[in-house]
């Protein structure tokens, strides 16, 4: 048996996964501070249709001349699900919650992936129980529940525009388990291509009907929001997607979206470097999420 196969039946991590794991951490915890950029000029639908436009437009084409797979037709309906769950809705979550809400916020926010990773698995895929795993879910979501609910006073409310990143991340939890699944054979690439091609379609036809291209030509500002997200599309879509949907198939769903443990820490760093200020109840509710992820992992 390979190392390839090894690692695809035991679950056990290589240096070539780690490698990948990293990257995923520094890339996707850079993802909040461009849709943050990219927000000064253009809405938080404009920002997701771009986001996924892009990814799809450079991305598709390189699938077609360098991947000699063709994508199985029986899984085309797990491939739309895995698209617009783990691409598609996020997107729009994401780009219209960080409009009320801090980039850094919504990087530790981001941390509940792994844990709604396992609760849907263990709802919907029949992931094995443990009582440490059933602990830190408890833990992450009391520090979830307290950035949602507390203001910087420690004072009761609701923050609406924080539970659009927090539904955000049950639709990556959602889309792991589905990759996993149903899946696992399916060239990364391949998969990566046709899940943003489906969703691609919907999203670029919808950008003409919008001032997205005026903004592009004729202002400055939208120029440089354009290219903050082309990063984002490139990069932290369709580079990461390919990434992140290897190391579903080669490891694990919960292994794979543990780069939630890093990425809060990427995302404060470029917060502070861009003047953000965090309160003490973000701090507090990003340990009790990290330490349930932990809980979880063990």
């Amino acid at each position: 048996m390979n190392s390839s196969s090894q690692s695809l039946s035991t679950g056990r991590q290589g240096l070539k996964d780690w490698l990948i794991f990293i990257f995923l951490c520094i890339t996707w915890g850079s993802s909040f501070i461009l849709i943050k950029k990219g927000l000064i000029a253009f809405d938080g639908a404009e920002v997701a249709i771009l986001r996924i436009g892009i990814s799809a437009v450079v991305f598709v084409p390189i699938y077609a001349l360098f991947v000699k797979e063709r994508f199985p037709l029986n899984k085309l309906k797990y491939a739309a699900l895995a698209g617009l769950l783990g691409n598609g809705i996020p997107a729009f979550l994401f780009a219209t919650g960080q409009t009320h809400v801090e980039s850094s916020v919504a990087g530790i926010l981001n941390s509940l992936t792994p844990i709604f990773v396992w609760v849907i698995g263990l709802l919907f895929f029949a992931t094995h129980f443990k009582i440490t795993q059933l602990a830190g879910v408890i833990v992450g979501f009391v520090g979830a529940a307290a950035i949602v609910l507390l203001d910087h006073q420690f004072r009761l409310r609701l923050d609406s525009f924080t539970l659009l990143i927090v539904l955000a991340t049950v639709c990556y939890g959602l889309s792991a388990n589905i990759v996993k699944t149903y899946l696992q054979d399916v060239n990364a690439t391949a998969l990566s291509a046709m899940a943003l091609f489906i969703i691609g379609i919907p999203c670029i036809t919808y950008s003409f009907f919008t001032d997205i291209y005026t903004s592009v030509l004729t202002d400055h500002t939208a120029r440089m929001s354009l290219l903050a997200l082309i990063v984002l599309a490139l990069v932290g879509t369709a580079l990461a997607n390919i990434l992140f949907y290897r190391l579903i198939q080669k490891t694990s769903a919960v292994f794979a979206s543990s780069v939630a443990y890093l990425i809060p820490v990427t995302a404060l760093g470029w917060g502070l470097l861009d003047g953000e200020a965090l309160a003490l109840i973000h701090l507090v509710g990003m340990g009790l999420i990290l330490v349930g992820v932990w809980l979880l992992r063990r």
